[in-house]
């Protein structure tokens, strides 16, 4: 039996009204929502009743709420603070008063002023929001209920951020007979969860998950989950509940949860409103990652259009901020997949960059950090690239070893040391033939000069065991030592010739003179230009020979000095070289 409760239409009623209608909040056909003033506890309250003329189950609708709602006692469900009848004997539902305004307005309007707490983040507030919805739609299904009903409209958001579940008018109690036994098709059908359609033998838990999902979806998108341009069309779309395929401006991971909770097989939802809210909370810590992520992802596409201008220090360091924003994005949240492919992306990225560069070590640290299903092809290129490198560095080798052997000046400050000692030891005994000879004593014989000649040899000979590792340290130097040592063994055979025939020694110098001027031809072409100009001074000193017999003496000496001015310039070269 429900007490009576008397509500005064005006602030001036008798005092015996607890209850003063202020105005009218709301009217439909389903019943009136009235501003009341609550004389006893000074608060204004909500009053919801039914219109003058109504039925009995109309009555019995409102009852019913009022009960189902009273007994959710929960702060983000409206708290009810008395059920009675007024003074017409029609029920009446007196509530807590909430100012603010519907979840449906605030996603609609974008400049509404609701939006001045949280108008950076507007999309966290819309998760926030729902998770409280899911909330108080869990602590409904912990008491058996399903609203039924969850939409954007039937969720309002106070003025201090307090979230509110309404209008449990149509909700179902799984205890109940009577509501299990109904087959009415009730619900918003913008937002219907398929089974709706089958009646409510079908409905449960996750339907209550569906409409969740579903409210998520206009929250994102600012369309209703189900659209059409007629009823039926609804309907059918309801019935497919097709999954969504988001615009980017939707977070991906917000996406996923919209299509798991709206997934057509309940069984493929969540488990319960808990479980979306869980997910929830889950993006909002993700969400650091999730924008880390993106803002290396927008790094790495500026590294591209870099790469590809050519610029290559701007490369470097967009180089180096991708790949530390997609290292804190997985920092944060490793299950990151979008960051997980985006630090793959830039692994490649940066790998073909490094082969490029020709830097097979980077590259091989990077292709160390891919995932081992994207490795197989890379290494193949890394495998070529290490072969090149490894041809091209033998070729280098190569060629370092051709440069080196066919260099003349490696050693030529040594070989200049042996030349010049030969020729200044000629000069030498060349002045010492002229003293003696001015004393009548007559040295410069062909007897003489070829013991002279073989002394040289072996002194040459030996000068070059001494220093094999320096004068023979390439084929140039060996060569030269042939070259040399041959026509020494020449000349030394020409005067063995010219002893054995009785030629006369001006003949013979002149000859050997000859042989050297060609030897030294023939190292200007192969070996040094310098030595064209000793060509050209022996080529004199035979020409002396034959026009001065008498002077040969003098001309070796001669040809020892122009020996010796050769030999320096050489070294000279060598200094400068």
């Amino acid at each position: 039996m429900l007490p009576t409760v008397v509500v005064a239409r005006d602030a001036g009623a008798p005092g015996e009204a607890d209850l003063v209608r202020l105005r009218t909040l709301g009217e439909g056909g389903m019943g009136r929502v009235e501003l009341a003033r609550q004389r006893s506890l000074e608060r204004d309250v909500a009053i919801k009743s039914l219109p003058a003329e109504t039925d009995a189950a109309a009555a019995a609708s409102l009852l019913r709420e009022a009960r189902i709602t009273g007994a959710l006692e929960h702060p983000n469900i409206v708290p009810v603070h008395a059920l009675a009848l007024n003074d017409a004997g029609q029920p009446v539902l007196v509530m807590k008063r909430v100012e603010g305004v519907a979840w449906r307005a605030l996603i609609h309007d974008p400049e509404h002023p609701a939006w001045q707490s949280a108008r950076h983040d507007r999309i966290g507030r819309h998760v926030e929001i729902l998770q409280q919805v899911c909330n108080a739609v869990h602590f409904a299904h912990s008491r058996r209920v399903v609203h039924r009903d969850v939409k954007p409209d039937n969720v309002m958001i106070g003025a201090f951020g307090e979230v509110y579940l309404l209008d449990w008018g149509i909700a179902l109690r799984l205890d109940s007979p009577e509501d299990v036994a109904s087959t009415a098709l009730v619900g918003t059908p913008a937002y219907l969860a398929p089974e709706m359609l089958d009646g409510r033998e079908s409905v449960g838990p996750w339907t209550d998950v569906y409409l969740l999902g579903a409210s998520l979806h206009e929250a994102l998108t600012g369309r209703p989950r189900h659209e059409g341009r007629t009823i039926r069309d609804v309907l059918r779309a309801a019935h497919e509940s097709a999954p969504v395929e988001y615009e980017a401006s939707v977070p991906w991971e917000l996406g996923a949860i919209c299509n798991r909770a709206t997934s057509a097989d309940p069984g493929a939802r969540f488990a319960s409103a808990l479980e979306v809210r869980d997910a929830l909370t889950d993006f909002l810590r993700h969400r650091g990652s999730v924008e880390l992520g993106e803002e290396a992802s927008r790094r790495l596409d500026e590294l591209d259009a870099a790469v590809a201008a050519g610029c290559d220090e701007e490369a470097h360091r967009l180089s180096a901020e991708c790949r530390f924003g997609f290292q804190q994005a997985l920092r944060a949240w490793p299950e990151n997949a979008a960051a997980r492919a985006g630090m793959t992306a830039y692994l490649e990225r940066a790998f073909a960059l490094e082969v490029a560069r020709r830097n097979p070590a980077a590259a091989g640290a990077l292709l160390a950090e891919m995932p081992p299903e994207r490795r197989a092809d890379l290494e193949a290129q890394l495998e070529a690239l290490g072969r090149e490198i490894e041809a091209e560095a033998r070729a280098r080798a190569d060629l370092t070893r051709l440069r080196h052997e066919g260099s003349f000046a490696i050693s030529l400050r040594q070989r200049v040391v042996v030349q010049f000692g030969l020729v200044a030891s000629l000069a030498v005994a060349g002045v010492l033939v002229l003293a003696l000879e001015g004393r009548g004593v007559a040295l410069f014989t062909l007897r003489n000069v070829a013991w002279a000649q073989a002394l040289v040899i072996v002194v040459f000979l030996s000068a070059l065991a001494l220093g094999r590792r320096r004068l023979l340290a390439n084929r140039v130097g060996r060569q030269y030592a042939v070259v040399i040592t041959a026509d020494m063994v020449a000349c030394l055979g020409a005067t063995l010739i010219g002893l054995a025939a009785g030629i006369p020694v001006a003949t013979v110098t002149a000859l050997c003179f000859v042989m050297c001027a060609l030897t030294c031809v023939f190292a200007a072409v192969v070996f040094a230009q310098r030595f064209i100009e000793l060509a050209l001074a022996l080529v004199a000193g035979a020409i002396g020979c034959v026009v001065f017999p008498d002077q040969v003496a003098l001309v070796h000496i001669g040809m020892a000095v122009m020996s010796g001015l050769v030999t320096l310039r050489l070294r000279a070269d060598a200094d400068a070289a």
